[in-house]
């Protein structure tokens, strides 16, 4: 079976950003994610919800660690197939979640996004899904 045909036991699914009303321009931290169980070559998917986008500008970007706090942490760049994305209220088509493509080297990811503008207004969410290393491996969302 392929990927898509066995979802459940073929892929790593995580929240990067339980749902959010951000109503302040402030930087908003997703858990750490451990992706340990995640494919070996690193690539994953970071789809990010929006819900209405109001004003203000919205920078999400990922950053990776070997550590479980996030002592080191680095910021997962361009050159990794995804930087720094940015979503304004000319964004808020709430029907298309954004799918950003990324590659770690890390064992630990994490997002934040800095919100900044007047005044800022809007509601985001965020999943990481990644193959598996090993189908069947436990996929547990916390």
């Amino acid at each position: 079976m392929n990927l898509i045909m066995d979802l459940v036991n073929g892929a790593l699914v995580k929240n990067a950003l339980r749902p959010a009303s951000i109503s302040s321009a402030t930087t908003t931290t997703g858990p750490i994610v451990d992706m340990l169980l995640a494919n070996h070559r690193g690539q994953a998917h970071l789809i990010v919800n929006k819900g209405a986008i109001t004003n203000g500008t919205f920078v999400l970007q990922l950053t990776e660690s070997d550590d479980s706090g996030m002592s080191g942490a680095t910021n997962i760049t361009a050159g990794s197939e995804s930087g720094t994305v940015t979503l304004t209220s000319a964004d808020t088509n709430a029907a298309s979640p954004s799918i950003i493509r990324f590659l770690r080297t890390k064992r630990y990811v994490q997002l934040s996004i800095v919100s900044t503008g007047g005044t800022v207004a809007g509601v985001l969410s965020a999943t990481i899904v990644a193959q598996l290393s090993r189908p069947g491996a436990t996929n547990a969302v916390p």
